[in-house]
């Protein structure tokens, strides 16, 4: 193989390629492989044992006004990350999207 690849090369033009070493499974890989099920798991027993009855009742009970605030207030951490990155580049950066 390394021949053809060489000769196809040259019959081309170009250089031979360098040779990637595939990675198949690592330990590592099969450890995040096993967190994920364990995950996935834990998150499937807890909503298969969830009573929706109750869930309903203490949405209907719940303040709205908080929970919007908290939706805003988690968001605001991703202003400040946006405006510490635009400190910290020299390039001037759009604070919005650019518009082409």
């Amino acid at each position: 193989m390394d021949d053809l690849r060489d000769e196809a090369a040259t019959a081309v033009g170009v250089e031979a390629p360098q040779l990637v070493r595939l990675r198949r499974v690592t330990w590592w890989t099969a450890a995040q492989l096993g967190l994920l099920a364990l995950a996935v798991s834990t998150v499937v027993g807890a909503l298969s044992s969830l009573d929706y009855e109750e869930l309903g009742s203490i949405l209907q009970d719940a303040s709205w006004g908080w929970i919007a605030f908290g939706l805003l207030a988690a968001e605001l951490p991703r202003v400040t990350q946006a405006i510490s990155t635009l400190g910290s580049v020299t390039a001037s950066l759009p604070f919005s999207r650019a518009r082409p």
